[in-house]
């Protein structure tokens, strides 16, 4: 009787789960005119557009999700190969390239050359190339046939600033002077592009700037804030929202410690009041606002934000997003989603019910057999459905 009992449960939680819990992204296209290189990559990318997110059944909410990504999954363990790109205003950023475990040290230890493209992947605020996030962007990428490269914002992961200038939340020029740089190394090669939170925005901003002029293939925005100061109402909003705001806050901070002489070139910035900042909205408004010249902080995040820059884009782009996302706010997905509608035929808007922020965790085995994903449902998080649908997507667009 017993047997029976588990049995049944077990059944009814299977069933559950496979038709409750897995769900379809609501994918957003012009509803005019869909270019054909936007169209044939999404026929191409079938995870997306025919396939499921099967999130961890422990992972039931935005903010789980979110920090299980954070805290939880398992780093891949593989080596980078540092490389300083100097910049025209004399600053300096970094591309961390993956080497292949048989590399060796020195110029030669780039990975082998890739059979697809470069891809450059962009980490989010207060982040690098050792984010949980970010190595398995970059395995996924590799095992795709990509060359990855993550891109490092300058003075961010290591890097010194070596002017009085430090990155911004929508600065374009370091990435598109950093794309340059790559480009003369693999000239034969095309490129791709992936940008996580924040540099989700920038490369969604980059390439709405560039516009025809942009020599990437495709694109991928994961957790795009698309409305900066929206994200920061949200992050004020109650006191679980407010941990996150917290965090942000004290990377900016140890950001500001870590370049104290360069904040200190700015005669408007009281760095007693920007180290003592608990929250990103006064760091904002104590000491972006003052660097980049903004009388305050909604002006700096409606200059810096992304949303607006979509109308310009003529390359296929994606912008991943989950409607429990803790950090971007629901409604700049629904301006998001309507401007796609009238007025953004080169954007694709895929929007998840749940997802998090930069997560979408789901179980090992879902890959392959969708009934024995619930083997692994209580596992420790490694895949990320994400990392899936940026691959296809990309691998799609240099078909197309």
């Amino acid at each position: 009787m017993l047997g029976l009992i588990v049995a049944g449960a077990t059944g009814a939680f299977v069933l559950y789960y496979l038709v409750f819990m897995s769900q379809h992204a609501t994918v957003v296209t012009h509803a005019a005119a869909v270019p054909p290189r936007v169209a044939a990559a999404l026929e191409r990318c079938p995870a997306l557009t025919q396939g499921k997110f099967y999130p961890l059944p422990w992972l039931v909410s935005g903010h789980l999700q979110t920090l299980a990504a954070s805290a939880l999954r398992r780093k891949p363990a593989f080596t980078y190969r540092r490389e300083l790109v100097p910049l025209s205003d004399g600053g300096q950023a970094a591309l961390d390239w993956f080497m292949e475990a048989q590399a060796v040290a020195g110029a030669a230890a780039l990975a082998t050359p890739p059979t697809q493209a470069v891809m450059i992947i962009l980490h989010g605020t207060n982040g690098g190339s050792d984010e949980r996030y970010v190595r398995h962007m970059v395995m996924s990428a590799r095992r795709c046939g990509f060359l990855p490269a993550v891109f490092i914002m300058r003075g961010e992961n290591g890097t010194l600033l070596t002017n009085t200038t430090t990155y911004s939340a929508g600065g374009t020029q370091d990435l598109r002077e950093v794309i340059q740089h790559a480009q003369r190394q693999f000239p034969s090669l095309p490129f791709v592009a992936v940008g996580f939170s924040i540099g989700g925005n920038i490369l969604a901003r980059y390439i709405g700037e560039d516009g025809e002029r942009c020599p990437l293939r495709g694109a991928v925005a994961v957790s795009n804030p698309l409305d900066l100061w929206k994200s920061c109402e949200r992050i004020t909003k109650s006191v679980l929202h407010k941990l996150y705001d917290g965090h942000l806050a004290t990377g900016l901070v140890r950001y500001a410690r870590q370049h104290l002489e360069a904040l200190a070139a700015c005669p408007a910035i009281n760095l007693t009041r920007a180290l003592a900042t608990r929250s990103a909205f006064e760091y904002l408004s104590s000491v972006s606002c003052k660097l980049w010249g903004y009388d305050n902080a909604h002006d700096y995040c409606d200059a810096h934000s992304s949303l607006g820059h979509l109308r310009s884009v003529r390359i296929p782009l994606l912008c991943l997003n989950a409607r429990d996302d803790p950090i971007v706010c629901p409604s700049a997905l629904v301006d998001a989603a309507e401007l796609v509608r009238t007025d953004c035929p080169y954007v694709v808007m895929a929007i998840t019910e749940c997802g998090g922020h930069v997560a979408w965790l789901e179980p090992a085995l879902v890959r392959r057999f969708r009934v024995r994903a619930v083997a692994t449902a209580f596992t420790v998080p490694v895949y990320s459905w994400a990392d899936r649908v940026c691959c296809e997507f990309l691998q799609a667009t240099l078909c197309a």
